[in-house]
């Protein structure tokens, strides 16, 4: 797999996840959520901005530069990014669907998600240091 197509698999994934938590978090900020809109999006905007900024910036970066585009990518890197991409987005999801369903009463539901910063932060870190390291590698050297 090329550079190229490798960032390209990991730049849908986490668009696509992306557009699906916001688009639900908008529609549930008017729901269980009503007139917490700024809390709502100031809990999740930080735990998916920084990675999507990291990829999009690589991408806008390395344009210019058809070479780097057609190395071969580390497999053992892509899979883990992107199982650990999956795995975090997929608990990102999981919070934000399961809001409504923990906690019925009042601001509960954003103190629930509030409090799973405790372990969605590390988590969020360790995603950020493997795509990092995927991306930075991936542009300035081949693999196989």
């Amino acid at each position: 797999m090329t550079v190229y197509s490798a960032r390209k698999r990991l730049a849908i994934l986490w668009v696509l996840f992306f557009m699906v938590e916001f688009v639900f978090l908008l529609i549930q900020s008017v729901g269980w959520l009503e007139g917490q809109f700024a809390p709502v999006f100031k809990w999740y905007l930080p735990h998916i901005i920084p990675t999507m900024t990291l990829i999009l910036g690589i991408f806008s970066a390395t344009q210019k530069n058809p070479k780097g585009g057609s190395q071969s990518a580390s497999s053992f890197l892509f899979r883990l990014c992107f199982i650990f991409s999956l795995f975090y987005l997929l608990l990102l999801t999981c919070l934000c669907i399961s809001g409504p369903f923990v906690v019925k009463e009042g601001n509960g539901s954003l103190y629930f998600l509030k409090e799973s910063n405790v372990w969605l932060i590390p988590l969020q870190s360790l995603v950020g240091i493997c795509m990092g390291w995927f991306f930075w590698n991936s542009k300035n050297k081949v693999y196989t």
